[in-house]
């Protein structure tokens, strides 16, 4: 069946068509059949290739049947089978050619198909600049050199999504890191209400793709609106190439992680809130960038747990149970339920000389490999 897995269609009879013209090409490989990206795709036509490749055996000979009635006309001393659609307004017909090194077998179907090429490498080009542009006239960016700026806008896509669109659904794995450039979205509690506005170049998703957690919270669209969109091997292949865009991306989930406490949990004289308000992670970050020493005591399901940091905010210790040091802290990283306390406050004195567990960003991104690696119930 081999013989049978290749081909191209070729339009060499077309009268009043809507969309295809003489010359116009489709490519079966591996009985995939592939059409132009940048046109619509009608059906009807796509019915007829489907009703041809069911009885492949009939491309090549004629004699036998099939499901279908090809016509056989002579070219050139030699059997070429055509067949007809014509299922609306217009008719054409279409013969099958077995391709050779290049996928277009005509002259014209080769100056189609550099044309399209063309036009395809022109309409990226002006989509890299448009993003570069846009990305240089966020203040957000201005930290990132040029260097590093273009080479996000060759990895980035624009996309463009109606109102109500459910862009970012808390509890799903994280796909995409999102720039907002027109429009309007709001980000969702889980009572389906808005408590919040995405303004023009604010970024979100890019909590989810860092430390490998369930998106939270839910963002969507309320009106149409177009993103910047960076998938997350890209996302990853950006941070491998770049390593400046890890803390880059790292400060910009910490700010919006202080945002969320201060809207979404309670704040007082001290300060506490619930877990599903916001990450450990996220709160790690934020009491290490008060550079204050103090004790985060969290009341979780499977009991007790605390973490002290010293007065540069690094990590010094932590307790889980019968868990201790960086054993009790990379389980607590998989914790996603419970109440914290956090309060400033002078360690007692066998902890102020006490060596931090690690360099804190490193710390963190250990412990969530770990975690991902090891996800078992607390003790």
């Amino acid at each position: 069946m081999k013989e049978f897995c290749n081909f191209i269609f070729i339009v060499t009879e077309a009268y009043s068509c809507p969309l295809y013209s003489v010359g116009e090409e489709f490519t079966v490989r591996n009985f995939t059949l592939t059409t132009r990206r940048d046109k619509q795709t009608c059906l009807l036509l796509m019915q007829e290739f489907m009703k041809v490749l069911a009885v492949p055996e009939t491309l090549l000979t004629p004699g036998r049947s099939a499901a279908v009635n090809p016509l056989i006309s002579q070219h050139q001393g030699a059997q070429r089978i055509k067949f007809t659609c014509g299922g609306c307004s217009g008719l054409i017909r279409f013969e099958c050619k077995k391709p050779q090194k290049s996928y277009a077998v005509t002259v014209q179907g080769q100056l189609i198909e550099e044309k399209n090429r063309e036009v395809e490498k022109q309409a990226t080009e002006l989509v890299r600049k448009k993003i570069y542009s846009f990305l240089r006239r966020v203040k957000l960016f201005d930290e990132l050199d040029c260097d590093t700026l273009q080479y996000l806008a060759l990895l980035m896509q624009l996309r463009r999504y109606d109102a109500n669109k459910m862009l970012i659904e808390e509890g799903m794995p994280g796909t995409h890191l999102y720039i907002l450039i027109a429009g309007q979205a709001g980000v969702v509690n889980r009572n389906g209400e808005i408590f919040a506005r995405l303004k023009r170049g604010e970024i979100f998703g890019e909590t989810s793709l860092l430390t490998g957690r369930p998106a939270y919270p839910s963002v969507c669209s309320l009106s149409p609106v177009q993103l910047i969109v960076l998938n997350s091997k890209n996302f990853r292949q950006a941070l491998s190439s770049y390593p400046n865009l890890n803390s880059f991306f790292w400060n910009i989930m910490m700010t919006r992680a202080k945002a969320n406490l201060i809207r979404s949990c309670q704040i007082n004289s001290g300060m506490n809130g619930e877990l599903a308000c916001i990450s450990l992670v996220d709160l790690f970050q934020l009491i290490n960038s008060g550079r204050k020493s103090g004790t985060l005591d969290l009341m979780l399901p499977d009991g007790h747990a605390s973490v002290l940091f010293n007065k540069e905010g690094d990590i010094i210790h932590a307790t889980y149970g019968q868990l201790q040091g960086k054993e009790a802290l990379f389980i607590l990283l998989t914790q996603e339920n419970g109440s914290f306390t956090y309060t400033v406050e002078e360690l007692a004195a066998p902890y102020r000389t006490k060596k931090r567990l690690g360099e804190f960003m490193g710390l963190l991104m250990e412990g969530l490999q770990h975690a991902d690696e090891n996800r078992i119930p607390g003790p």
